[in-house]
């Protein structure tokens, strides 16, 4: 069983390192704030590293990625909570439930209330953008994160509830249109 070295987060950083005793080493993900960006490292290490050497080590080796993170950024490995993160806000916008989109892609599979939240609460800290406009290409651009994290399945579950409700919508409207066609308001 692994051994949790380090699962400690800050406003600056978050460090999670344990040990591995089947590959004999120690496994860590870092992230360093920075202005307008995260630092992002993986890596395994032979001895087990101090938090100085992990947060130097996430500076001078880990992948630089803009913040606020933007839906359709490409995957750098450090996006996967903003893409969450929008995800639920288009599920939210849509009136549909994220944890039920995601158990219809992936069966058997599931995703609770308290790991929505520590998502949520993650991605806040790293910063997403907010979305205030909800267009076909904020749509499509939210859609295009869940293919950069690899959720193809769960993007298409999505793109088939929109489509649905898109369809609905537009029923809804016509039924309008027939029913109040030649009534107009008096004067």
């Amino acid at each position: 069983m692994d051994t949790i070295i380090y699962d400690i987060s800050t406003e600056e950083y978050s460090v999670y390192c344990i040990y591995q005793p089947t590959s004999k080493d120690f496994l860590s993900e870092v992230f360093v704030k920075v202005p307008n960006a995260v630092y992002y490292l993986v890596m395994r290490h032979e001895y087990q590293p101090t938090m100085a050497t992990l947060l130097l080590l996430a500076k001078q080796h880990g992948v630089k990625s803009p913040r606020p993170y933007k839906a359709g950024q490409p995957c750098d490995g450090s996006i996967g909570a903003p893409a969450y993160y929008l995800y639920f806000t288009l599920c939210t916008h849509f009136s549909f439930s994220p944890t039920e989109l995601y158990e219809e892609a992936y069966p058997g599979e599931t995703l609770t209330p308290e790991e929505v939240q520590s998502i949520i609460s993650f991605a806040t800290w790293q910063e997403v953008e907010v979305i205030t406009e909800w267009s076909d290409t904020t749509i499509t651009r939210i859609l295009e994160s869940l293919t950069e994290i690899n959720h193809h399945q769960l993007r298409t579950v999505v793109e088939e509830h929109l489509a649905l409700f898109f369809h609905r919508k537009h029923k809804q409207n016509e039924h309008y249109q027939k029913q109040y066609r030649g009534h107009r308001p008096h004067p």
